[in-house]
């Protein structure tokens, strides 16, 4: 028979089973926690099954189990059991609590992170929206604007409502450039355009205005791949400073521009658009050398308009102005484009024929020199026939001819040519540098030659008496003067001889040291006699009067020379003389020695302001100035003839220079206070 209390112990074995297998499988599966708490709790189960199914036994078969036996396990196992049990509880009730925090402090971490992360977007999003950089947002396919900052407002002149959700290309497109936008859409969905990217594009705004803005841009496609993306661009407002750019290139061109002007007017002459006679100077020097390393003569031609100033002033200068720029054209349409013509002086053309022996030199100044007298110059209602005279030199190979020399020689053969009358071509000879004659040599030109020099004689005689008439009647108003001109040209003289000038040279400068003082003669005797300094207008008066002379005496044609020596015997190598202020060797070297000698007379002689001077103190305070205000030669050939002279003023040791000058050069008669010029 099976006893009641067996039933209790039945059901106690049932629940213990089912937990036995409930705990492990549910509590560490789905609750969570360690598994040693699990173990602890099923092991502590398991011993109350055992403890619970010996009872059993005991119940239904007392006689298989003594009760002292029973009694004595009965109680040990259950109390292992249930402390087990508890055990178990309690690990995996902590493991609980643990877990829990952990998922609350992740919870909190994660609620913490979310923040952050709005709190960023809400951030971003404010700068986005405020910022004064344009910033467009663009939905494709179908082009609606998503974002519309203030700065695009700014920029644009719209409001955010106005355009959120229109389409960009309808509202701030050119018309002209919406076809190529759906383009540019279309590549960027097909994915043929790179993703980040930067350009300018025009944009019109709400005033119709159109700006240029630089944008950058990003795509951001859609993930689940729908065939939709955004383009966020960021553009800056560039219109004032492509305007800015582009202003400043402008600027820079027309600089540029007006650099090569100036260099160009630098170079040229204005008038005549030759070059002028500075860059005719640096060509020919480049000439120079070139001819020297190819071992090949180059040609130099020196001309000059005669009777130039006689158009100016019958004609004008419009008239003279045209003279000029048709001897130019004539010049540059009848030489080779290698060939340089320049202006050189005021009347004067230089040429530089390379590669070109003094005969053929010769031969293309004569078919100038025809093609110039053939053809007159049309000035309105005025027609003006031409006439020039020519100089021709050469540089042979082998030759060490600076460009001082050439033009020298070129221009000495050109003087040649107009004291035979002009309108003729003279060369410098290859055998100690004489002028050669004309080129037209037949014996009906001779005998013109000879006619024109008889009937020349007599003019040229009486011009010079006159001359010295009034040099004479000049010095007789200004006691302190007597005299002057005259030992002025012995000084001259001997100075010349000293350093060697040719014939041709000292007779020129004796010439012109008489004649030095004739634009004294319109200087009031007031002026000239004061006893006291001059006031600043007397000065400037007296300070004319070297452009007077050159004037007065420039008129004759065989004082060329002498007149530029006249105009230019008071500048100074430091070139605060007068009138033109030259500087160096630009100032004529006879004009040079004919300073000397006029402050060598100044100083020996008395003036109304103070006494002679020792021809000592004279010679020393010369050599002070030498290199600033006078030459160094022309002081040191001074200082020798000085040296030389048992007695001064040069009267015993040089008889009479200017007479010398006269028989050695002309073989003149009887002494002339202005002897003339050679004829040969």
């Amino acid at each position: 028979m099976f006893p009641s209390e067996a039933y209790g112990v039945v059901v106690r074995i049932l629940l213990l089973c089912a937990a036995v297998v409930a705990v492990p499988w549910w509590g560490w599966r789905w609750a969570g926690g360690k598994r040693d708490g699990y173990l602890a709790m099923t092991s502590g189960l398991v011993i109350l099954l055992g403890a619970e199914g010996l009872a059993l036994v005991g119940l239904v078969s007392p006689a298989s189990v003594r009760p002292d036996i029973a009694a004595a396990i009965d109680l040990p196992c259950r109390a292992g059991g249930y402390l087990l049990i508890l055990v178990g509880f309690l690990s995996v009730t902590y493991d609980f609590r643990r877990a829990k925090a952990g998922a609350t402090a992740a919870l909190s971490s994660e609620r913490s992170r979310a923040e952050e992360a709005r709190h960023e977007r809400d951030f971003v999003r404010a700068v986005v929206e405020t910022s004064e950089i344009v910033i467009i947002s663009v939905a494709l396919p179908d082009g609606a604007i998503t974002l519309f900052n203030r700065g695009a407002e700014r920029v644009t002149g719209y409001a955010r409502d106005e355009v959120l959700g229109r389409r960009y290309r309808e509202v701030l497109l050119p018309p002209d450039d919406v076809p190529l936008a759906k383009k540019v859409g279309r590549a960027i969905l097909d994915g043929r355009f790179d993703p980040v990217g930067s350009h300018e594009h025009l944009i019109v705004t709400k005033s119709g205005e159109r700006r240029l803005v630089s944008w950058t841009f990003t795509v951001s496609r859609d993930p689940k791949g729908a065939g939709r993306c955004d383009v966020v661009a960021y553009g800056l407002d560039v219109t004032e400073q492509r305007r800015m750019q582009s202003s400043l290139e402008q600027a820079k061109a027309d600089l540029e521009r007006a650099n090569a002007e100036l260099k160009r007017l630098a170079a040229t002459d204005s008038l005549t658009e030759l070059v002028n006679r500075r860059q005719a100077n640096i060509l020919l020097e480049r000439e120079i050398a070139r001819s020297r390393r190819a071992e090949s003569p180059v040609g130099i031609v020196m001309i000059d308009l005669d009777r130039f100033k006689i158009i100016n002033d019958t004609h004008g200068h419009d008239v003279g102005d045209a003279v000029l720029v048709h001897v130019a054209r004539t010049l540059r349409s009848r030489l080779r484009s290698t060939d340089i013509v320049a202006r050189y002086g005021g009347d004067e053309f230089l040429l530089v024929l390379p590669d070109t022996g003094l005969e053929d030199a010769a031969r293309v100044a004569d078919v100038l020199r025809d093609r110039m007298e053939s053809v007159p110059v049309s000035c309105g209602a005025a027609q003006v026939f031409l006439r020039a005279s020519f100089g021709v030199t050469v540089l042979r190979p082998g030759e060490n001819s600076t460009i001082t020399d050439l033009v020298r020689m070129a221009d000495e053969a050109m003087y040649s040519a107009k004291g035979l009358g002009g309108g003729r071509v003279v060369t410098w000879g290859p055998a100690g540098g004489e002028v050669e004659p004309d080129l037209v040599s037949s014996d009906q030109v001779r005998g013109l030659q000879a006619r024109v020099k008889s009937l020349n004689e007599q003019n040229r005689d009486a011009y010079l008496e006159r001359l010295d008439e009034m040099v004479r009647d000049l010095e007789s108003r200004h006691p302190h003067f007597v005299g002057h001109s005259e030992r002025v040209a012995r000084y001259a003289v001997a100075v010349a001889r000293h350093m060697g000038l040719r014939p041709d040279q000292v007779e020129a400068l004796g010439r012109a040291a008489v004649l030095h003082d004739i634009g004294r003669y319109v200087i009031q005797r007031s002026v000239l006699g004061k006893a006291g300094p001059l006031s600043r207008a007397e000065w400037a008066l007296v300070r004319q009067h070297p452009g007077v002379g050159e004037k007065v005496v420039g008129q004759l044609r065989f004082l060329q020379r002498e007149a530029c020596i006249i105009r230019h015997h008071h500048e100074r190598l430091d070139g605060h003389g007068y009138p033109d202020g030259l500087v160096g060797e630009a100032i004529p070297l006879e004009a040079r020695i004919l300073a000397v000698a006029d402050a060598l007379d100044a100083m020996t002689s008395a003036r109304a302001h103070r006494g002679p001077l020792a021809l000592g103190e004279a010679l020393e305070r010369l050599r002070t100035g030498a290199g600033t205000q006078f030459d160094e030669a022309a002081v040191g050939a001074a200082i020798a003839a000085a040296e030389e002279a048992r007695d001064w003023p040069l009267q015993d040791s040089l008889s009479d220079p200017v007479e010398e000058v006269c028989a050695s050069a002309s073989g003149a008669g009887p002494w002339r206070r202005i002897p003339p010029p050679s004829r040969t």
